[in-house]
């Protein structure tokens, strides 16, 4: 059996050492010195690597329902959390104290998720040390900067970044309490698994791992290990009811096909990034080789590391469970919903760099390789339309705040590709739409205690009081096309004109003329003048 013991180290002339214990204290002080400045120096550097460009891409359909829900008064957000999106209910609360104080904008809506992914990042190299040295603590946390997954995280203006830092925390917690337990630490670890499943739902599958773990590491400890588990489980069963009864909101998920194998591989933890999960999976595999060999030349079997039993069941089994689930019951696995396991994926892969290149020249060589391969995922997904399909809100709203002046009138019209009409693209960024008229406008979305907000029908809609008129609707499309992305997700591209749209006649009828159009990736912006 593995075991997590402390590392106390000699002194004394047996070690070759400081005799006294002045000198003793002054080495352990300078050792810890360096600790605080490698999790501050590696925590610091994922956040600005994270930062970069991350207000760049414009908002998609998942940003726009956080800061649609965020943006609303808190009596109003609860009732909706009361009826749908509960899951992400925590998240939203805090997003809403955060926007009240710096405003609604890509940059400021996905810095939460920035400064996350610099905690977990330091959170990682805290935990290296705990499991091992310096340089597993070190290669760690800078394997983890560099992933796709984690660099994608920081540009989600949701909960993915921080549910990476909670993970990681929440298990430097639990091997902090095996070493010296205490009911106090039991209990802090109770409510740090009840925080992370409140935070987001699917976190409970991190039980698991920590708890076989335990069983891995330190067996007599497995006792009070589930007792404090099962006691922050309990504590969330209110709020699990609630996700549950809500659970019409993931029926989109499509059932796992083949293409499952692929989610896993590639986008789980290296998001659209092919050649860099190739290269990836090949230094775990010549890891697994080089210590075949050394078995086969005679070398004495070792346990595993602690550091690698941690970081392997961090990163399978949620998955393993995510996905037997889907398989058995309800289709429930996304490669992103899984994104707290990407610390331990991390840690995994550091540790492969490590056991194949043992001198820190070769190691920082075979990680720098690791950053050329996936650097053209992390420079894709800051670019103007890297979310799904290329989905434009946020350049459909910068043409209305750059060009339309108060007063102006504004309607939206439907997209196939969008779940709800483009009034989507205001309330992603309703620092564009301030000012402006909104004719179609039946029930705003806080009143009515859902996503979106009900239009009015279009003949019902009145235009005759517009001198200026905007009409954000699709892309004219010749033809009909079906975007399948690798998680199974469909989206329809409709062929049409703008010009058909009944939104286009009602201005028409109304004595508008288009006057001006600009098109965009899947959405148009046209302007109509009396």
């Amino acid at each position: 059996m593995v075991t997590l013991a402390h590392r106390t180290p000699r002194t004394g002339a047996a070690a070759g050492g400081p005799t006294s214990f002045a000198e003793v204290r002054a080495r352990r002080s300078h050792r810890l010195w360096i600790r605080r400045v490698d999790v501050a120096v590696v925590g610091l550097g994922a956040t600005l690597l994270a930062a970069l460009g991350s207000g760049v891409p414009s908002f998609w359909y998942d940003e726009a329902a956080s800061v649609a829900s965020a943006d609303r008064p808190i009596p109003d957000l609860l009732r909706l959390l009361g009826t749908v999106d509960a899951v992400h209910g925590l998240y939203y609360l805090l997003l809403h104290v955060w926007f009240g104080v710096v405003g609604i904008g890509e940059w400021t809506a996905r810095l939460p998720s920035v400064v996350g992914v610099g905690v977990a990042a330091s959170g990682l190299v805290v935990l290296g040390y705990l499991l091992g040295d310096r340089r597993l603590a070190v290669t760690a946390g800078v394997v983890f900067a560099i992933l796709p997954r984690t660099t994608w995280a920081a540009t989600e203006a949701r909960s993915s970044a921080w549910t990476m830092a909670v993970a990681v925390w929440l298990t430097v917690l639990l091997v902090t309490t095996l070493r010296r337990p205490s009911p106090t630490r039991w209990a802090c670890y109770a409510l740090g698994v009840a925080c992370s499943v409140v935070l987001f739902l699917y976190s409970a599958t991190l039980v698991a791992p920590h708890l076989l773990a335990v069983a891995l590491i330190a067996r007599r400890r497995l006792g009070p290990a589930a007792l404090a588990a099962a006691a922050g489980l309990a504590a969330t069963i209110p709020f699990v009811l609630l996700t549950v009864a809500e659970r019409a909101q993931v029926q989109w998920i499509p059932p796992l096909d083949g293409r499952a194998v692929g989610n896993v591989l590639r986008d789980q933890w290296f998001v659209d990034s092919t050649v860099g999960a190739a290269v990836a999976w090949l230094v775990v595999l010549a890891a697994l080789g080089a210590a075949v060999r050394r078995l086969g030349h005679g070398a004495r079997p070792h346990a595993p590391a602690a550091s690698t039993v941690v970081a392997a069941c961090g990163a399978v089994l949620p998955t393993a469970l995510l996905i037997a689930w889907s398989l058995g019951t309800t289709p429930s696995y996304l490669d992103r919903y899984v994104a707290f396991s990407t610390p331990f994926a991390a840690m995994l892969l550091a540790a492969a760099v490590l056991a194949l290149a043992r001198r820190p020249r070769r190691a920082a060589v075979l990680v720098g390789v690791l950053a050329v391969a996936f650097l053209p995922a992390y420079l894709s997904q800051r670019t103007a339309f890297a979310k799904p399909v290329g989905m434009d809100y946020s350049a459909a709203a910068d043409v209305l705040a750059a060009r339309a002046r108060p007063g102006d009138c504004v309607l939206y019209g439907a997209a196939s590709w969008n779940p709800t009409t483009l009034r989507i693209v205001g309330a992603a960024r309703p620092d564009a739409v301030a000012g402006l008229v909104d004719i179609g406008l039946a029930r705003r979305a806080a009143d009515a205690g859902t996503f979106w907000a009900d239009p009015l029908p279009v003949d019902a809609l009145r235009l005759d009081g517009c001198a200026t008129a905007w009409l954000v609707t699709d892309a004219d499309r010749d033809t009909t096309s079906l975007v399948e992305r690798p998680t199974g997700e469909v989206f329809t591209m409709g062929a049409g004109r703008a010009a058909d749209t009944p939104e286009y006649a009602a201005a028409a009828a109304a004595g508008l003329r288009e006057t001006d159009r600009t098109t965009l990736n899947l959405s148009q912006v046209i302007r109509f003048e009396r």
